[in-house]
């Protein structure tokens, strides 16, 4: 059966869905030790919250509904929609979670409730799993993760005009993100297969691969990584990655293919014709500020500074890097688990 996951669409009654989703719905994440007395970091409904990697992988995070009145409210609303496919109640559709990262092309559906279960929501309920551990999508403390609630059909129904049928169509949908504060620069690798080794003309071993978008060749002009530079990373290796994303070797390659690709931006910075032209005020905002970002704060004097080292002292720039990604402990710890097994 062919699934149907598209943008939402403004059927009967889910426009009040999509409100309450987007109003109301929060994300909270509860550091580690804290206390009734100390507030939650909030995420509103389609935005970023910027955390640091430690508070990823340790701090609860919870799911919330702020208005309590609203469950029963948006549970009629959900009966109502039933009817039109001739169902008694809502049990056709379900509230779903995903969890996902596009740095290693993985997404899991982590929750799944019916419209009868909100209550679950209402004080707060945590995305660890039931056991205290945590799931896939809240281990990866450097690439970012994407959270996905929607309402979906949870059964094909019979085509009727005007009604989504397919099983899986989404018909609600609010986005969740969680980055740790370097990760804004915007970099996701792509697949490197056979088919597209074949369309580059590399050889059958290349691991890697930079490509610069021919769309838009211009460094000073870009907004993101990804608009200017296609970084492909053996298909093979990516799932590997995503299966054992916390495995100290993982990690490590997690951290080189990140460097390399900064790297390789630095590189591009040098080849300029007018790299001693470049001002902060014309950079900042754009992809060069983000890969200041990733070893200043975010003060104007820091800023300024790390933009003339990457301009006279690329090296040092490049040494930063690998300090702010902990590169030296990757390769520490993978090496320990070597000699570990070797024991």
């Amino acid at each position: 059966m062919a699934r149907e996951n598209r943008d939402v669409r403004p059927f009967d009654d889910l426009p009040d869905v999509q409100s309450w989703l987007e109003e109301k719905v929060t994300l909270r994440v509860y550091p580690t030790g804290s206390t009734g007395k100390i507030e939650p970091l909030e995420c509103v409904a389609n935005s970023t919250l910027r955390v640091d990697p430690q508070t990823v992988v340790t701090a609860d995070i919870k799911l919330h509904i702020d208005a309590d009145d609203l469950v029963l409210a948006q549970r009629a609303v959900a009966d109502r929609f039933a009817k039109n496919y001739g169902n008694k109640t809502n049990e056709i559709f379900s509230i779903v979670l995903y969890g996902s990262s596009k740095f290693l092309h993985f997404k899991d559906e982590l929750i799944r409730w019916s419209f009868s279960e909100l209550e679950k929501m209402k004080g707060g309920f945590s995305l660890l799993n039931p056991d205290g551990s945590r799931p896939r999508s809240l281990r990866l403390p450097h690439n970012g993760t994407v959270f996905d609630l929607a309402v979906v059909l949870n059964s094909a129904q019979k085509p009727k005009i005007g009604l989504p049928y397919r099983l899986g169509t989404w018909l609600a949908h609010i986005q969740f993100k969680l980055a740790n504060p370097s990760e804004g620069i915007g970099f996701n690798p792509l697949p490197l297969t056979d088919e597209k080794r074949q369309e580059l003309e590399l050889s059958q071993q290349t691991a890697t691969y930079c490509q610069i978008n021919p769309q838009r060749p211009n460094l000073l002009d870009a907004d993101m990584l990804d608009d200017f530079l296609f970084f492909y990373v053996d298909s093979v290796t990516l799932d590997k990655l995503s299966a054992n994303p916390l495995h100290p070797q993982s990690a490590l390659s997690q951290t080189q293919i990140f460097i390399d690709a900064l790297k390789f931006l630095v590189s591009e910075f040098q080849r300029l014709e007018n790299v001693a032209e470049v001002r902060l005020k014309d950079v900042d905002e754009r992809l060069i500020g983000r890969l200041l970002r990733v070893v200043s704060t975010d003060d104007t004097q820091s800023l300024q500074s790390w933009l003339d080292i990457l301009r006279d002292e690329p090296e040092v720039f490049i040494a930063e890097i690998e300090n702010v990604c902990k590169y030296q402990k990757r390769i520490s710890d993978s090496l320990d688990l070597m000699i570990k097994g070797n024991q």
